[in-house]
């Protein structure tokens, strides 16, 4: 299988494609960066968090998974557009998702049996999906449980005993579609919002691996959402005070300093060596 991968330059984004892109770099015949946002404004979403009463810790993390990791990244050269010049696969920066015919441009032998990955903030309309490539995304829960953004909040303040992540072929209702692969549980209690965060990360960058092994046929547009019926949207300074009251950690300062670490962290065995460290203590 032939692989096109479009991506948030993001930490987020590192942990979970840096060891498949490692292990793939042969299959992958383009890595396509995108804006986190329609805006191209790396301050988009703080600005939103902070008019919108959303947690303290969110709007922090996501200063640091972006634009710190941005700036120490491109200094240590520790990210994917290094990783894919390592390796020396395409890459290409454009400004927004592409339709079918600009993807043909873009990606040298395109091929419609290359298996598209796309787990960014850019939500897919019906007209991207209409395209005859398989198109997959990543999920950080259940969605027949839990939809949207966020939700390693909403185990934590759950007081969840176990997560799971799954890779879905979408259809274009948020976090709708089929479940093409799922992982094993993980133990997640008495974590931390930003160790189920990591251990969420980890986990679905073990995952990618199953797929080379799966004979995946695209089924869009024939497939319904089966998950639930409530969609979380960022998560509120309300559930923040909550999680606070139940003495359940979000993201400490020792948290912050260690997004900046795994962002300057150019080889990918310690890169999550280290993170399985961290969440073992």
């Amino acid at each position: 299988m032939k692989y096109i991968i479009f991506y948030n330059e993001c930490l987020r984004s590192k942990l979970i494609y840096y060891n498949f892109i490692r292990k793939n770099y042969k299959n992958i015949k383009c890595v396509i960066e995108i804006p986190i946002n329609k805006t191209n404004n790396k301050f988009f979403l703080i600005k939103k968090g902070i008019f919108n009463n959303n947690a303290y810790s969110f709007i922090f993390y996501q200063l640091f998974q972006t634009i710190f990791y941005n700036l120490f990244s491109i200094i240590f050269s520790s990210n994917i557009r290094s990783i894919c010049k390592k390796f020396n696969i395409s890459f290409k920066k454009i400004d927004k998702f592409p339709d079918k015919n600009k993807i043909k441009n873009i990606v040298k032998n395109y091929s419609e049996k290359d298996i598209i990955f796309i787990s960014t903030t850019y939500i897919l309309k019906h007209k991207d999906l209409m395209i005859k490539n398989l198109i997959l995304n990543l999920h950080e829960a259940d969605p027949r449980i839990y939809r949207g953004s966020a939700i390693y909040y909403r185990l934590a303040n759950d007081k969840k005993k176990y997560m799971k992540t799954v890779i879905m072929e979408p259809n274009s209702e948020i976090d709708g579609g089929r479940v093409v692969a799922s992982s094993n549980k993980k133990l997640i209690k008495n974590l931390s919002v930003f160790k189920i965060l990591l251990m969420g990360y980890s986990t679905q960058s073990k995952l990618l691996e199953k797929i080379s092994n799966t004979n995946i046929k695209k089924k869009y547009p024939k497939i319904k959402s089966r998950g639930s019926s409530v969609i979380y949207s960022f998560p509120s300074r309300k559930l923040e005070i909550e999680l606070k009251k139940k003495k359940i950690k979000t993201i400490s300062l020792k948290d912050y300093l260690f997004i900046v670490y795994l962002s300057i962290i150019r080889d990918i065995s310690k890169l999550y060596s280290k993170i399985n460290v961290y969440l073992n203590k």
